[in-house]
């Protein structure tokens, strides 16, 4: 029988329902499109598009791009990515001087808790990083979340 693996994600489905748990990773039965799903997915990649952008750049913000990067048919589609989108890049400045930053990165740990890849059967653990960098020696890990109540985990 293969090992067992965790994530933020997994943990939170099994608590709130642990037939759906087993459903979704036991049996493989993919679970339906909701908006919450979609609305994270598309402003996930939004956020990565602009950090990205002003990494590449070294820039603090730029709501021009910003506003010309919006998804008209997303928003169309999840009136909610307007809103959540327009109050993030009016919000945030990208800190000045970062050391090693990263957008989207992808971690994972077997069962030792060492460093694997993140698709390996031996995959204990994983993780993606929103957005990291250090400042001096403070690491500093940013998470988005785009649902409106945090899961009481």
């Amino acid at each position: 029988m293969k090992n067992p693996q965790y994530s933020f994600s997994r943990l939170d489905l099994y608590e709130r329902c642990p037939w759906a748990y087993k459903t979704v990773h036991n049996d493989k039965i993919p679970r339906a499109q909701s908006e919450a799903l979609q609305t994270g997915t598309v402003m996930h990649q939004l956020v990565a598009d602009y950090l990205e952008r002003l990494i590449t750049l070294n820039q603090l913000t730029d709501w021009d791009w910003a506003r010309g990067a919006t998804p008209k048919e997303a928003v169309a589609q999840l009136p909610e990515v307007m809103e959540m989108w327009e109050r993030f890049y009016q919000t945030f400045t990208l800190p000045p001087a970062l050391d090693a930053p990263g957008v989207e990165n992808k971690l994972a740990f077997d069962a030792d808790w060492q460093p694997c890849e993140f698709f390996s059967e031996a995959a204990y653990f994983r993780m993606v990083i929103d957005f990291h960098f250090r400042q001096d020696s403070l690491g500093v890990i940013i998470d988005w979340k785009t649902n409106r109540a945090m899961p009481q985990t």
